[in-house]
């Protein structure tokens, strides 16, 4: 870890940075929760039940995740958290649900993951990316292993519900404006909208799509053209 070093942002980097991190704990904690319910709801399905260990594991990664991420909020001075108050499935399919969470949110997680520990120059901010983006990695295959054991007829109910499950994924508050970071906010993680952007349109068209056509779900349709869909919401 040599040439990195453990500094203190300004006043205004603080805010935003411990905002950031809460809103990763948050996130994770609705992950642990998402997890765990999806591996107790597959053991009896005739496909899918043999990715319950795994599922159960990425359960006890993210629980591990929220203490790590509330360490930052702690020491940028944010908020505790409060009680959970439970969620909402975002489909009745478990298969949409998969893809949802593992395909997309856990692969574009890691994208940002990596992006953000390339930038980072605060050693205990890389550290914590580097544990986060080992499992978020090992996350996103549980997705594309489902899709692979899933029937062409599953696969077909993905394909139609494509553009509600990126926005149940949230890539459309990826844009959402923000505080106009200084040249040196990339150095403790905070990305501008264009960062963001280019980001995850980068992971979408690299990434994200080439696996669904992999998976034989079709080439007709593109990032653009979901983006035209959502914006239309």
């Amino acid at each position: 870890m040599s040439g990195l070093i453990e500094q203190s942002p300004d006043r205004q980097s603080s805010f935003w940075l411990a905002s950031q991190w809460f809103a990763r704990a948050l996130s994770e904690r609705d992950a642990h929760h998402r997890f765990s319910s999806l591996a107790h709801a597959l053991k009896s399905h005739p496909r899918l039940a043999v990715l319950c260990s795994e599922l159960e594991g990425a359960a006890a990664d993210e629980k591990r995740h929220i203490g790590l991420c509330m360490k930052q909020v702690q020491r940028f001075g944010g908020p505790a958290l409060r009680d959970y108050k439970g969620f909402t499935p975002y489909f009745h399919s478990v298969l949409c649900e998969l893809v949802t969470l593992f395909c997309v949110m856990e692969t574009i997680n890691a994208a940002l993951l990596l992006s953000l520990k390339e930038c980072l120059s605060d050693n205990s901010l890389r550290e914590t990316c580097h544990e986060i983006l080992r499992d978020e990695v090992q996350h996103a295959r549980i997705g594309w292993a489902a899709l692979s054991l899933s029937t062409s007829e599953e696969r077909d109910v993905v394909w139609n519900h494509l553009p509600q499950i990126f926005q149940a994924a949230g890539v459309d508050k990826v844009d959402k404006d923000d505080a106009n970071f200084d040249h040196t906010a990339a150095e403790w993680g905070l990305f501008d909208r264009a960062q963001r952007v280019a980001i995850l349109t980068q992971t979408m068209n690299e990434v994200i799509f080439p696996g669904f056509w992999q998976m034989g779900l079709g080439k007709e349709i593109d990032w653009k053209q979901i983006q035209v869909q959502l914006s239309n919401h």
